[in-house]
């Protein structure tokens, strides 16, 4: 294979490269999936959502973000959309291969298919942020070409992904503000970008204000763990960025995981972004929300949190690259050794942080999600199916509560949806797609299994090799069990796994 691509023109050899790891990152994904390795919040929750669009009506597109991207999906049948979307994310994050190694060289391309985010959006379930680098690629691609109509489509086109990103566009305006583009006009180019800060702006305050608000009547931003220490509103937040920068230095700097989150995100590219800072401006905005949340996941390397970073990360790391090169050049310092070096220190990083194939975590059974036993189906994972497919009714009005870490269709495409332990002892709101609305339900089933990781709704357990590491969620967690066994029956238990059903007394 290797002698076949090698003899072939250098686009015919990114667009092979394209093809094989759109194909790698397709296996890896639907394997997972396929192996009860997924999680229904994210991948189970979206396809969910975008079922619900077909049984309700294209509201559901500002469910809890505004993601109109979500309206490609709502014609695909229920039992194919989570395959539609794995194969979906895995396109969109091979192509900057192809696009990185056309405009930018191979030390671009090579830089991204080793960057540990791009592994761990392709393989962290789904999330529309996964478009984010393919967009963001073509604005600057756009730039490149001196098409600056298109550059803005691109920028503005992220509002299709994510209401957040609308801050990316809003960066966008600003660099074309402050930096020169070669064949566009510097007056053109200034008013170009005042247009797309005011546009970003504008449209991110309506689908924050007039559909999200409105959606939930309730200021979501503000009342949660994330942002709600910045302030009681939106105006709020914007006025204590700019008035207590010291109090928001202090909460970067007083949470250590914060740091590191930082120092990782430009480790792998041996902090070379560094020397061209012009593009980081477009990271700048995720990096921020990222430091300034109190929500561990926004600032955990291994979240999907990071795609909206790595084009503009790899783009300043191709532009530093050059820049050492020259300086390399004048030293009389062969070329042929700094790039070989680089490409092992990035192989390298990519073994110790990242999921792929060639790292430590997918040869290790530290991760549950990441290790290689994730992508196979066990003997152990064929009982889990065949009992729920045995003592689940297949009515989708009956009233799930189940694990996060099991994330089959058959559970999650129903009426009304609960993450255990919600539902077990009192009503708990429920989306119920068919009504356009939300039901208040107890859960009629409960599912749970003691040997994949637990959670509470959404919070995870730190699970290492294993086990929970949590002692406060591990006696959490079990203590829901107990209460889920003491007043329901059990129907199915075997190697851990349980399966409970309400007594006809409802209690």
């Amino acid at each position: 294979m290797f002698i076949f691509i090698s003899k072939i023109d250098r686009d015919s050899r990114l667009l092979v490269l394209f093809v094989l790891f759109s194909i790698l990152f397709s296996v890896l994904s639907v394997n997972k999936y396929d192996s009860i390795h997924s999680t229904y919040m994210d991948l189970g929750y979206l396809a969910h959502v975008i079922n619900g669009i077909n049984l309700s009506t294209w509201s559901q597109i500002y469910y809890v973000h505004f993601q109109p991207i979500m309206l490609l999906f709502a014609w695909i049948d229920e039992n194919s959309i989570v395959y539609a979307l794995l194969i979906f994310q895995s396109i969109l994050l091979s192509f900057p291969i192809y696009l990185f190694g056309k405009y930018y060289g191979s030390i671009a391309a090579t830089a991204y298919v080793l960057y540990f985010p791009v592994w761990f959006n392709a393989l962290f379930d789904f999330h529309f942020d996964s478009a984010t680098p393919l967009i963001l690629l073509y604005f600057f691609i756009s730039l490149l070409r001196g098409r600056l109509f298109l550059a803005c489509v691109f920028s503005v086109s992220l509002v299709f992904i994510k209401e957040v990103f609308l801050f990316q566009t809003i960066a966008c305006g600003f660099y074309l503000i402050f930096f020169k583009q070669k064949n566009i006009d510097s007056n053109i180019r200034k008013i170009t970008g005042l247009s797309m800060i005011v546009l970003g702006a504008v449209l991110f305050i309506t689908i924050y204000k007039v559909l999200i608000l409105q959606f939930f009547n309730i200021e979501r931003l503000f009342t949660d763990e994330s942002f709600s220490w910045m302030g009681d509103s939106f105006v709020d937040v914007l006025y204590n960025l700019f008035t207590i920068p010291i109090s928001l230095f202090s909460e970067i700097v007083g949470t250590p995981k914060k740091i590191i989150y930082f120092a990782l995100l430009f480790l792998p590219l041996a902090f070379i972004p560094l020397l061209s800072l012009r593009p980081i401006l477009i990271a700048i905005p995720i990096i921020l929300i990222s430091l300034l949340s109190k929500n561990p996941e926004h600032y955990s390397y291994g979240a999907h949190y990071t795609a909206g970073i790595i084009t503009p990360l790899i783009i300043a790391f191709s532009e530093g690259v050059r820049k050492v090169v020259r300086i390399f050049d004048r030293k009389k310092i062969l070329n042929k050794v700094f790039i070989p070096i680089l490409v092992l220190y990035m192989l390298f990083i990519n073994y110790y942080i990242s999921p792929s194939p060639i790292s430590k975590i997918f040869w290790s059974e530290k991760i549950w999600s990441y290790s290689y036993k994730s992508y196979f189906l066990t003997e152990r994972d064929e009982m889990i199916k065949s009992a729920i497919s045995k003592h689940i009714p297949k009515d989708v009005s009956v009233v799930i509560s189940f694990q996060n870490t099991i994330n089959i269709s058959s559970i999650f495409l129903r009426e009304n949806i609960l993450v255990f332990p919600e539902g077990v002892l009192t009503k708990a709101k429920s989306p119920n797609f068919e009504k356009n609305g939300w039901s208040s339900v107890k859960a009629d089933i409960v599912v749970i299994d003691k040997k994949r990781p637990w959670f509470i709704y959404d919070k995870g357990c730190d699970w290492i090799y294993g086990k929970c590491t949590n002692a406060r969620m591990a006696n959490e967690y079990l203590g829901w069990v107990e209460k889920a066994k003491s007043i329901m029956k059990v129907v199915f238990e075997k190697d851990g796994f349980i399966i409970l059903k309400r007594n006809n007394n409802g209690e």
